[in-house]
């Protein structure tokens, strides 16, 4: 019997009823996005999600029409999903499962999961590039402690020399090279998948399908990981001397936490509420985590689930948090990244009234810390020296900070002036490195209170200035980091301590840069003098006042005598 239809219409109907059934396929991979574009959205087989970090592939189609988006979104589920098998056979035909990493190392057999193994890899990099730098740096890591201790046992106080330094570089390139092979396969198959990602058309089709435009950003098959942004972004900033070897060890250990938390994915995959999560963990971490040694080992989700006495303080984790949004900020300006960047606006909430904040030091507290027994009695004690004994007192005198105080030469301190002063610069250099101030407006000149030359000022910097260095104060030549770390240590810690302060909290050396103004303040000296003699500037000044207001050393020494000094006579003069 023959048909009620021609041909042509048979054909036109066949190819209605294909393109339906095609349709009703692929729709349920097809979503339209808030701009009315299809995208295709297909799920990763389970086994190799780990290896991924991700559990769906989706891309953009290119097109508004649905027609056009079945018919090539159905040719590119089929080659993709052909493609997650060969990877699924990959890994099946090498045995390896992303649940059992294993690698020998040292005598011993170490499992891990990929995911673990991914971290421990890059852990392993980092580390081991950073020392080779360089081996001035200093590692607070509990685990690179414990690898020193293993490397030579029975050591005490272990000093980080070169040849250490040397031995702590193979140990740990040889752990990552067999770490690398037990990788092997699983890398490549991540790789494999990154050159899928950035797949749009591959298969020839006899159907007229249009061209589509460009693929987006997420789709670059080098798109740049965690790892690579972070080691960019770290040789940017040395070569172009916008970081001190200072800068660069602070700086370390927020990326290396960073890494641990999120892994190293593609920054292109790091999403918001990725970014809230390292927050959480980062704000839930105990303080000083480095210095214990069981915690330090552990992995920071676990820990940061602990209840812990004490958690890092807020202005710690917002600091990390500004680090983060620099290091994004940079990769924008950079074209490395072309999202938002996910860590703005992500910074803690602080309490200005909190306990932790600065406060100034109070009549009773000063009479307690200069009634101290190094203040009475200079000497007596074998661990005195002469910063712990001028340090406050200067700094008492001159609002100076901490790191201005512990750099000072003897050439900076001018007393055969009228009025003599104290030159504050960023001239020289201390232990091989260019002297730094915070600031443009810190450098200046400060007048010295008479009272110093009571307590023998003068007949000590005579005396510093037969020593070698050239500094004020000989017992920070030689410090590897800071010239400040020493005496900060010592007052907030055993000063402190000592003095029985009744209000600790928020009570640091450099209260007495706060003590100084408000002291200042309630002798009515005014803002702008105030301003020069602490080097620090509030933004409020006028155009005028900025460019020719040059406070002179004779007007600030009148203005310096209207201090409260009372303190400072119950310090007793040592024959120096």
């Amino acid at each position: 019997m023959g048909s009620i239809f021609p041909a042509q219409s048979r054909r036109l109907y066949i190819q209605l009823v294909h393109f339906e059934v095609t349709m009703k396929a692929t729709s349920k991979y097809l979503y339209l996005s808030k701009h009315g574009t299809y995208y295709l959205r297909l799920a990763i087989p389970r086994l190799i999600r780990p290896v991924i970090g991700r559990s769906e592939l989706k891309f953009s189609l290119g097109t508004e029409n649905l027609q056009k988006a079945s018919l090539l979104g159905e040719r590119e589920r089929i080659y993709i999903e052909c493609q997650f098998q060969i990877i699924t056979k990959i890994m099946e035909l090498h045995d390896f499962h992303p649940d059992r990493v294993h690698y020998p190392h040292e005598g011993q057999t170490i499992a891990l999961n990929f995911a673990e193994a991914c971290q421990k890899l890059q852990y392993l990099e980092f580390h081991t590039r950073a020392i080779r730098q360089s081996s001035k740096h200093v590692f607070s890591s509990a685990s690179l402690q414990a690898k020193l201790e293993q490397l030579f046992p029975g050591a005490n106080n272990i000093t980080f020399d070169e040849t250490m330094a040397a031995r702590l570089a193979q140990s740990l390139a040889n752990e990552k090279a067999a770490l690398e092979g037990a990788l092997q396969t699983g890398v490549k198959a991540r790789h494999y998948f990154q050159q899928l990602q950035g797949h749009t058309q591959h298969l020839p089709s006899n159907q007229p399908i249009p061209e589509a435009p460009a693929s987006t950003p997420n789709s670059d098959p080098r798109c740049m990981t965690l790892n690579e942004l972070i080691r960019a972004y770290f040789d940017s900033q040395l070569a172009e001397k916008r970081w001190t070897e200072r800068t660069y060890d602070q700086n370390s250990p927020k990326a290396a936490q960073l890494l641990e938390i999120l892994g190293d994915v593609a920054i292109h995959s790091i999403s918001r509420s990725q970014a809230r999560e390292a927050r959480e963990i980062l704000s839930n971490l105990p303080s000083n985590l480095a210095k214990d040694t069981k915690l330090s080992k552990l992995p920071l989700r676990e820990v940061a689930k602990r209840n812990h006495k004490k958690l890092r303080a807020v202005k710690t984790v917002n600091n990390q948090i500004d680090f983060f949004v620099a290091m994004f900020q940079w990769a924008i300006n950079e074209r490395h990244y072309n999202e938002q960047n996910p860590f703005h606006n992500l910074r803690l909430k602080t309490d200005e009234s909190s306990d932790n904040s600065r406060k100034i030091f109070e009549p009773g507290d000063l009479s307690k810390l200069f009634s101290l027994p190094i203040f009475q009695a200079y000497g007596k004690n074998r661990h005195d020296c002469p910063s712990r004994y001028w340090g406050p007192i200067i700094a008492y005198l001159t609002g100076a900070r901490i790191e201005e105080i512990t750099s000072l030469a003897v050439k900076d301190i001018a007393l055969d002036c009228t009025p003599p002063y104290i030159d504050i610069n960023a001239n020289g250099t201390i232990n091989g490195k260019k002297k730094r101030l915070k600031n443009t407006q810190s450098a200046r000149r400060v007048p010295i209170h008479p009272i110093l030359f009571e307590l023998g000022f003068d007949r000590y910097v005579a005396r510093a200035a037969k020593h070698k260095s050239g500094l004020l104060f000989k017992e920070v030549d030689g410090d590897k980091r800071s010239t400040s770390d020493r005496l900060s240590a010592w007052f907030n810690t055993t000063a402190k301590q000592t003095a029985e302060l009744d209000d600790p909290k928020g009570k640091v050396f450099h209260s007495f840069r706060h003590t100084f103004t408000t002291l200042l303040h309630r002798a009515g000296v005014d803002n702008l003098d105030i301003e020069h003699m602490t080097g620090h500037s509030t933004g409020r000044k006028t155009t005028g006042q900025k460019v020719y207001t040059h406070a002179s050393v004779e007007h600030l020494h009148t203005k310096l005598v209207e201090l409260d000094t009372a303190p400072i006579q119950l310090v007793k003069p040592h024959n120096w």
